[in-house]
């Protein structure tokens, strides 16, 4: 499949592909590690009208049904400016947008931290909480509470991930020395997605992530069908250096017509991949 970049017309229109000149400027050899969106893909941001909720989505989650990209950044605003209660001031945040750069999620960490990276890759616990939109402006409806463990010092990382008191489904690092490989289970213990993602390297036999382009394949549980990519670095984003940067968006991509948990699933994990690659 070919990918080229996308500039839209303006920061809130449809945006639309474009072809790009590579190796001519400094921007365009950056460009060229970035994760781009895909040619041909039709681009929606969904509406009540548009968006309407399965039976079996779990409450909260309904925003991503018509979705087929999210992004996920670490938030520098004020707990009270994010419309969210109960948390200090201090706790880390995210954000997870749409390709828009609007808000759907706002996750706070409660424990732990995902960002404080030890020697060797190694971390510590973490729990999240997912917060989807209560009204316009508060974010008070909890949707997903992750509990992370990272790898380090030889011990794949994982994840675990309800909504209320039920759970939904786990991430696992797979044991493997020399490619960064995730599992994704369903609530029943069913493998359901594969990961694969770069080379790693080694520090005293420990795994640690030490390439420049994060860039990870979605494959369905049998390993062999190609369902969506997550990355690091992005372009063909929005024009809004203050929504996305280089530095701190992850992003991925899957069918639009997946079952909204499964989506969920993809989007917790980069939770596990940013522990890995603090940087």
């Amino acid at each position: 499949m070919s990918r080229t970049s996308v500039h839209p017309s303006a920061e809130n229109s449809p945006i639309t592909s474009q072809p790009q000149s590579r190796g001519s400027s400094k921007e365009g050899s950056e460009n060229n590690s970035a994760m781009e969106l895909e040619n041909g893909d039709d681009i929606r941001m969904p509406t009540p009208r548009n968006c309407i909720t399965p039976p079996d989505c779990p409450p909260g989650l309904g925003c991503l049904v018509d979705l087929e990209y999210v992004f996920l950044k670490r938030s520098y605003h004020s707990v009270e400016g994010m419309g969210i209660e109960g948390h200090p001031e201090t706790s880390t945040k995210y954000e997870v947008l749409t390709v828009y750069g609007h808000r759907i999620f706002v996750v706070v960490e409660t424990k732990g931290a995902i960002m404080s990276k030890m020697f060797c890759a190694a971390g510590v616990p973490f729990s999240l909480i997912v917060y989807s939109k209560s009204n316009e402006t508060q974010f008070k409806k909890e949707a997903l509470q992750i509990e992370g463990h990272p790898g380090g010092f030889g011990r794949p990382g994982n994840i675990e991930i309800k909504f209320g008191k039920k759970k939904m489904g786990r991430v696992d690092q797979d044991a493997d020395f020399t490619k960064m490989r995730y599992t994704i289970q369903n609530a029943d213990g069913k493998t359901v997605l594969k990961i694969l993602g770069p080379k790693s390297g080694h520090c005293c036999s420990m795994t640690m992530a030490n390439v420049l382009t994060h860039e990870f394949d979605v494959f369905q549980g049998d390993g062999l069908t190609h369902v969506g990519r997550i990355a690091k670095h992005w372009s063909g984003v929005p024009n809004n250096k203050d929504v996305f940067t280089r530095s701190d968006i992850w992003g991925v991509k899957f069918p639009r017509e997946y079952d909204v948990k499964l989506k969920a699933s993809l989007m917790s994990t980069i939770f596990l991949m940013w522990s890995d690659y603090p940087k």
